[in-house]
């Protein structure tokens, strides 16, 4: 079963509003600065630790894949709604060529 044009514009619209929200946090200066420094204090545990500190490196090194894994979750739906707006805007262009073609009036009754 095919989806409807107003059910893949509610999705497109439910996209882009997620990506809209994503965004939001990105810009957020406490998020910003919060990133920054979880990542500032990883490269300074392994730039700091000795030969013997294999533990404290792994634990930093763990840390920083979390906030890696976390930042590119919230990337995800800035991208998808990147693609579900220009998917949105092809869908536009088609109706209004649609509308724009001579000979096939849409006359209302």
């Amino acid at each position: 079963m095919s989806e409807s044009r107003e059910d893949k514009r509610a999705r497109l619209a439910q996209a882009i509003g997620r990506g809209q929200r994503a965004s939001a946090i990105f810009e957020d200066p406490l998020f910003v600065e919060g990133v920054e420094a979880v990542r500032d204090e990883c490269i300074r545990t392994f730039r700091n630790s000795t030969p013997d500190e294999t533990p404290l490196r792994e634990e930093a090194y763990f840390k920083h894949r979390a906030l890696t894994d976390v930042v590119r979750q919230l990337q995800n739906p800035v991208r998808s709604a990147e693609l579900a707006q220009e998917e949105l805007a092809r869908m536009n262009a088609e109706e209004a060529q649609m509308r724009g073609k001579p000979g096939e009036s849409r006359e209302v009754a």
